[in-house]
């Protein structure tokens, strides 16, 4: 039911009168750039570390979940490949790449790393020309992450550990004007706007906020929709697994539909 009411309002290119997201469209959310033969051999190796992590079923991780899954049991024993199927997917691993290489943008914060499979396709993206910042809640998967890090070769990517409703506000004093941010942590309502505004107090005019999972829950897609309806944003994008938010003043406050 959710997906077809999206889609009813959804639309690609035809129509779209802000010149921006016209560019953004073509350039990174059009169908027409997932083929399986346009897939970058240079992000090849994030997926075989993949197929590598999936395949390691006795290894069993200690997890604390600060999140919407935790709320009954923080503390449990996650197998790897269980872990795995909640990074991100080869398909979203690769928009946001093209997000990001579209953008540019110079300091990257991350608000949940899992095991780093999303930071590493963004570190692809950006290589040395940007910083990423990354908080994960449980220590033991930020430290897997670290080692995949590692494993890829991926550097510039400075890890923050602890439960994000403690220590974010803080960790933002640590990282110089972030103009990328990447909500994928607690999918709850209250954190979700909590995190919305405690970033919004570091943006600027040309900041973008991604959001992961809208139609997770009915908590998530309401708070998507309290964003959508901020004062301080003028344009978002909803894409119905993820949604962008763009702050540029020049622009008229739009809300957008987009399938690729």
């Amino acid at each position: 039911m959710a997906y077809l009411q999206w889609y009813a309002k959804a639309h690609n290119a035809h129509g779209l009168h802000s010149p921006f997201v016209f560019k953004l469209y073509n350039a990174v959310i059009s169908g027409k750039n997932y083929k399986t033969h346009n897939f970058p051999s240079e992000l090849e190796p994030i997926e075989n570390l993949r197929k590598v992590l999936l395949a390691q079923s006795n290894t069993i991780v200690n997890v604390t979940d600060f999140g919407t899954g935790g709320i009954k049991n923080p503390h449990k024993k996650v197998s790897l490949p269980k872990l795995v199927a909640m990074t991100t997917p080869k398909k979203q691993g690769w928009f946001m790449y093209k997000l990001l290489q579209f953008l540019q943008p110079k300091t990257v914060l991350e608000l949940g790393t899992n095991l780093g499979i999303g930071t590493s396709y963004f570190q692809s993206a950006l290589g040395a020309n940007a910083h990423i910042y990354t908080i994960e809640g449980c220590e033991n998967i930020s430290e897997l992450a670290q080692c995949n890090f590692n494993h890829l070769s991926k550097h510039n990517i400075t890890r923050l550990t602890g439960n994000l409703d403690s220590i974010l506000a803080e960790g933002l004093k640590q990282i110089p004007d972030p103009t990328f941010v990447y909500f994928d942590a607690n999918h709850a309502y209250q954190p979700t706007i909590n995190y919305f505004e405690l970033c919004l107090s570091v943006k600027k005019d040309n900041t973008v906020f991604l959001f992961d999972d809208l139609r997770y829950s009915p908590e998530m897609l309401k708070a998507w929709h309290f964003i959508q309806n901020h004062p301080q944003v003028q344009v978002t994008i909803d894409l119905f697994d993820q949604g962008i938010v763009l702050f540029n003043p020049t622009m008229s406050k739009q809300k957008f539909y987009l399938k690729p």
